[in-house]
């Protein structure tokens, strides 16, 4: 094989053998350099509650009947019906064990 070297006297080979490292590590390590020269910033603290946390005013059973009575529950005694009761059991087991 015939390589050819460039005027400066370097193959390919150590051109790529020199410079992937060094810009591997520029590109990689430019972020935490540019991170250092920043000022570091203060947490923020949340003074708020989370939405989540706040009181719904809503009893357990209304919380139930919400999430469940008028979708989950009808629907999964849709599918025991359509499906029959003793296969529905087996294959909510065979879920639930796996």
């Amino acid at each position: 094989m015939n390589t050819k070297t460039s005027s400066l006297g370097q193959s390919r080979r150590q051109f790529f053998s020199k410079f992937l490292p060094t810009g591997t590590l520029f590109c990689l390590g430019c972020s935490k350099l540019l991170a250092c020269a920043q000022p570091e910033e203060k947490p923020t603290v949340l003074t708020g509650q989370y939405k989540f946390l706040e009181n719904s005013g809503m009893s357990f059973q209304q919380v139930f009947d919400f999430a469940f009575k008028e979708f989950y529950i009808p629907i999964m005694k849709n599918l025991a019906n359509e499906i029959g009761k003793d296969k529905f059991i087996d294959m909510l087991k065979k879920a639930s064990s796996e």
